[in-house]
């Protein structure tokens, strides 16, 4: 596995999880604070004297911060848990979206972070450099836990300096989506979706009609405009920093190259929309659900809202092209849980860790995929339209694990604008980035 020796900066922002994905798996709320009892759990063991073996040995309270999103999930997740450690009592804090990184983020430096934190993918090694996170080598050894059995990319980002820092329990990446009827309508065979982006480039062009867009690029909201585009690069092998992350990688030939691919599919190739400064990921759902939008690249989220506006869509899904001679790739999102630095009852926030990172506990936990691979058969994924979504998670690539992602993606975002208005190429703009980058590195 790759190992990656992140900067050690306390203060820092980091980058956010697949951009372009739903951040929460339903409609948000105001922060609130929640325990869950075991009380019920509790009596039922005593009143039947039996016992768990190991697990009665595991005792005491323990705090775990997570989103709202899992307000009132919680209390069915851990029914399984208390059944185990009923000795055991966890309190939660649910946290909104807004804020959730800054608050994170703030505790820690503070140490007054909870015993167990449910993370983004990309906070993880930015946390374990500024010593926030415990290593959890004794932990998974101790409690045999399959490392293997996570999705490498997953594995990338729990792993620093040899140990690791958390354990993965959501998965999940980009596909294409693309409008059957659209593409039967252009003379396409609908059960034939491009597989590289000079395929995608052609299909669009044919697509492309007086009322109708072959594909869907982003221009605004940083985080969706920049995984597009990282894709692009990944797929062609280009890393956006340097082995120990001191340095800007992008600004090869390479980069140049998928660069250039992606804003020119807007500015030479006009298969795009011309309000492409405007449209977000959202946008270009919603244009695609009219049938204005041929093909768009999202998130298995994106599914549902689609079809709930046009119950009749006849929607094809595909791996995120790759170039020409190269596989598929496509920025991987997720989420994480470790344990903070203070957590004063190490033994039971591991219990709780594997409990919910587990292969069963993580489908229902994830609100899209599990991290584990032998979860694939589960009968939650046998819809299948899922079946792709599923399968690009061996695509995934994360993001490095720079304190400095979130600096490095606005950065990229502007230049990527500058190119979209016409203002620069993009040769110009890469290397306008990759001087930006690297300042920020050295600071």
């Amino acid at each position: 596995m790759k190992r990656r020796i992140a900067v050690l900066l306390a203060g820092c922002m980091v980058m956010t999880a697949l951009a372009g994905c739903g951040s929460t798996g339903g409609e948000q709320k105001e922060t609130e604070t929640g325990s869950i009892e075991n009380k019920e759990v509790t009596e039922k063991s005593q009143d039947t004297g039996e016992s768990s073996g190991a697990e009665d040995t595991i005792s005491g309270e323990i705090t775990m911060w997570t989103g709202t999103w899992n307000d009132g999930l919680m209390d069915t997740l851990l029914e399984g848990f208390y059944e185990k450690y009923p000795d055991v009592k966890v309190k939660f804090e649910y946290l909104p979206w807004d804020g959730m990184e800054d608050k994170y983020l703030s505790a820690l430096q503070a140490g007054a972070g909870p015993d167990v934190l449910d993370m983004a993918i990309a906070w993880t090694i930015p946390y374990a450099s500024m010593g926030k996170l415990q290593k959890l080598d004794e932990y998974i050894e101790k409690n045999q836990i399959d490392v293997s059995d996570y999705y490498e990319g997953a594995v990338e980002t729990l792993y620093k300096d040899g140990s690791y820092y958390a354990l993965p329990y959501r998965s999940e990446t980009m596909c294409l989506f693309y409008n059957k009827d659209l593409f039967e309508a252009a003379g396409l065979d609908p059960e034939s979706p491009p597989a590289t982006w000079e395929e995608l480039r052609e299909d669009a062009v044919k697509l492309t009609s007086e009322d109708v867009y072959g594909f869907g690029l982003c221009g605004s909201n940083a985080g969706n405009t920049t995984a597009q585009f990282y894709s692009m690069m990944f797929s062609k092998g280009v890393s956006l920093l340097n082995e120990d992350m001191t340095a800007s990688a992008f600004n090869t030939q390479d980069g140049v190259d998928a660069f250039t691919f992606w804003s020119n599919l807007y500015l030479k190739d006009n298969v795009v929309p011309k309000s492409v400064l405007e449209n977000d990921n959202t946008t270009n759902r919603n244009l695609f659900a009219e049938g204005k939008l041929a093909m768009f690249v999202s998130g298995s989220y994106d599914i549902d809202p689609i079809m709930e506006a046009n119950p009749d869509m006849n929607m094809g899904f595909a791996l995120c092209p790759g170039f020409e001679g190269k596989t598929s790739a496509a920025q991987l999102g997720g989420w994480n849980l470790g344990m903070s630095d203070t957590c004063k009852n190490p033994d039971a926030a591991f219990a709780l860790m594997s409990y919910l990172a587990s292969p069963e506990v993580s489908v229902d936990f994830s609100s899209t995929f599990s991290s584990c691979k032998s979860a694939v058969d589960n009968e939650k994924y046998a819809d299948e339209k899922l079946k792709v979504f599923i399968e690009a998670i061996n695509y995934g690539v994360p993001l490095p694990g720079s304190p400095y992602m979130n600096q490095i993606t606005d950065i990229l975002y502007n230049e990527a604008q500058a190119v979209l208005s016409g203002s620069k190429d993009a040769e110009t703009a890469l290397a306008d980035a990759e001087a930006s980058v690297n300042k920020a590195l050295q600071n």
